[in-house]
């Protein structure tokens, strides 16, 4: 199977990510080729496909919606999983939130595409490299729910990562 692994990401762990799930792919006997989302004009000519980006203030990062929009029908016609990656993804107490809201919004981007997974997984929260503002709402938002409020913070669990990568390769295997 040729698998499209896209993504969009803002600080480069979402593109670490992307990248780790391919490997899993490759490991497991499929094709990936790992693209980011601003520069991919289609999804044509892949079997299936992953795509995920960051969350920023509830979304995924536009480049990443609007790839999916402009793919609409051609992801709906095969397998499709997303994940995301937010620091309040990676905290407990501030998982179920972040993945309630973006299980309720990623199915606006392209209402037709049925993911057959949705992957949350933490991101890095990295305050020495935000500006002023975001490190603000960062402290404000991170620290509400426990989360540290300063320096660098990898809350990323590539086990969980590549779990759910091997689980979405048994989905979209049985979609075939």
């Amino acid at each position: 199977m040729k698998v499209l692994v896209a993504y969009e990401t803002a600080h480069k762990s979402t593109a670490e990510v992307a990248e780790a799930i391919a490997t899993t792919l490759r490991e497991g006997g499929d094709e990936a080729d790992v693209a980011r989302c601003r520069e991919l004009q289609s999804a044509e000519g892949y079997d299936a496909c992953i795509i995920g980006s960051p969350v920023w203030a509830g979304n995924w990062l536009k480049p990443a919606r609007a790839f999916v929009a402009r793919n609409e029908q051609a992801l709906a016609a095969r397998p499709v999983a997303y994940f995301h990656m937010s620091g309040a993804a990676g905290i407990a107490d501030e998982r179920p939130e972040i993945v309630r809201i973006m299980n309720e919004s990623l199915p606006e981007y392209a209402p037709s595409v049925k993911p057959v997974s949705i992957g949350a997984f933490g991101g890095v929260i990295d305050y020495d490299r935000y500006n002023f503002v975001l490190r603000m709402v960062m402290k404000s938002v991170v620290g509400r729910g426990g989360g540290p409020t300063s320096g660098r913070h990898d809350l990323r669990d590539w086990d969980e990562i590549r779990e759910w990568t091997m689980e979405v390769q048994r989905l979209f295997r049985e979609h075939d």
